[in-house]
C-alpha cells in the first residue's frame, strides 16, 4: 500500500486538527516516493533501541505516539540520538508518523482507553472540548436572474468545480449559498468576475462549535462508586503495572469512596487543574500540583508518563488492521518500548 494511502487512514483514525496547537503531529519523516508500506511498527516512544527493532523486523513505517521530532532540528548529523533516528530512518527507508495529542482527543483514543479500565461508567466526557473543524466562511452570491440562461448554467458548472452549493431562486435574483475555506473564496471571486455577472457577495465568518465527544482529558462518573483501593487495583490491572504513586486528598483514606475520576494520559496537570473530581489519574504531575490537589480534597494517582499511554497501542493496532486490511499491511507492536523510569 502506498504511504499516502496509509497516512490518509491514520488521519481519519485521529484527525490532526484535534491535536494541540503546540504539537508536532502527522508525517514527520518521508522517504523519497514512491514508498510502499507493507509492515508497520507501533511504539509509544521511538528510541534508538526501538528503531533498531524496526530495522531488524524490516518495517517500512513506524507510528510513534510521541513525536521523535518536536523541537526543530538545525542539522542532521550523528551527534544526537534524535538526529541519528532521522538519518537511520531515511537510510533504511522507514517513514515516521506521530498522532500524539490528536489520538488523546479523539473518541476511542488514548484517554478513552485509560477510562475503560475504571469500571462501568454513568457518563464520560472530555474535560476540554475540541472545536468542530468546519469550513470557515458562509458565502452567498446573488446574481440577477435576467442574465442569459446559458451563461448562468456555465457559471453554475464552474462553481460546482470549486465548492458544493445550494441554489435558491427569488423573484429577481438567483442566490448560490455555500460554505468554504478562505483559500477557496479567491477562486470563487476570480471565477465570478470572468462572467461579468455583477454578482453581489455576502460573506459571514463562522464560529467553531465545541464537539461533544472529542477533546483533552476525560471526566468520568462511575456507575457504581468504589473505594480508592479498588480503583487502584483496576488501574494496575489495566496497565499491567505493580505499583502506582498515590497522594490521598485531605481527610481521605484508601477506603474513601470514589464517584468521579478526572483523567489525562501522560502529563495531565494543565488539563486537570481545578477540575472537580474525587480522583485525578495521570502519568505525572509536579510536586506542587499534587499538593494543590490534596489540599482541595482530591486524591491523585500517578502511573508514570508513558504507562498511561502505551496500552492503547493494542487498540490502535486492531483499528488500523480493520482500516488497512491485515492481508495488505502487517502491523506489529514494539516489544522493547517501555517507560524509562523504574522502581528499584
Amino acid at each position: 500500500m502506498e504511504l499516502t494511502e496509509v497516512v490518509a487512514c491514520l488521519n481519519k483514525l485521529a484527525p490532526l486538527h484535534n491535536a494541540g496547537s503546540w504539537d508536532n503531529v502527522g508525517l514527520l519523516v518521508e522517504p523519497s516516493p514512491p514508498h510502499t508500506v507493507s509492515r508497520i511498527m507501533l511504539t509509544n516512544d521511538l528510541t534508538e533501541t526501538v528503531l533498531q527493532e524496526g530495522i531488524s523486523a524490516n518495517v517500512n513505517m513506524i507510528v510513534s505516539y510521541h513525536p521523535p521530532i518536536f523541537r526543530p532540528l538545525k542539522r542532521l548529523t550523528m551527534s544526537t540520538w534524535k538526529e541519528r533516528i532521522v538519518v537511520k530512518s531515511l537510510e533504511n527507508r522507514i517513514a515516521i508518523y506521530s498522532p500524539h495529542t490528536a489520538c488523546d482527543a479523539v473518541q476511542g483514543g488514548v484517554n478513552d482507553w485509560l477510562a475503560s479500565g475504571l469500571g462501568e461508567m454513568k457518563s464520560i466526557k472530555p474535560i476540554i472540548r475540541s472545536n468542530i473543524k468546519a469550513d470557515n466562511y458562509s458565502v452567498s452570491i446573488a446574481i440577477q436572474s435576467s442574465n442569459d440562461k446559458d451563461l448562468l448554467d456555465s457559471f453554475e458548472q464552474n462553481l460546482s468545480q470549486i465548492v458544493k452549493f445550494v441554489r435558491r431562486t427569488n423573484v429577481d435574483a438567483i442566490e448560490y449559498e455555500c460554505q468554504c475555506a478562505k483559500s477557496k473564496m479567491k477562486d470563487i471571486v476570480d471565477m465570478s468576475h470572468t462572467y461579468n455577472l455583477d454578482a453581489k457577495f455576502n460573506v459571514i465568518e463562522l464560529a467553531e462549535l465545541p464537539a461533544s465527544d472529542t477533546g483533552m482529558g476525560r471526566l468520568c462518573v462511575l456507575n457504581t462508586p468504589c473505594t480508592v483501593a479498588e480503583l487502584i487495583t483496576r488501574i494496575k490491572k489495566l496497565m499491567s503495572i505493580p505499583y502506582v504513586r498515590l497522594s490521598l486528598g485531605s481527610d481521605k483514606t484508601v477506603t474513601s469512596m470514589v464517584n468521579t475520576v478526572a483523567l489525562c494520559a501522560g502529563s495531565g496537570s494543565s488539563v486537570l487543574s481545578g477540575v472537580k473530581a474525587d480522583v485525578y489519574l495521570s502519568g505525572e504531575m509536579s510536586h506542587h500540583e499534587v499538593l494543590d490537589a490534596a489540599s482541595n480534597g482530591v486524591t491523585t494517582v500517578l502511573c508514570e508518563h508513558s504507562n498511561t499511554e502505551r496500552g492503547h497501542l493494542k487498540s490502535m493496532k486492531k483499528s488500523l488492521e480493520d482500516m488497512l486490511g491485515s492481508s495488505l499491511v502487517k502491523i506489529i507492536v514494539s516489544l522493547v518500548d517501555e517507560d524509562p523510569l523504574h522502581i528499584c
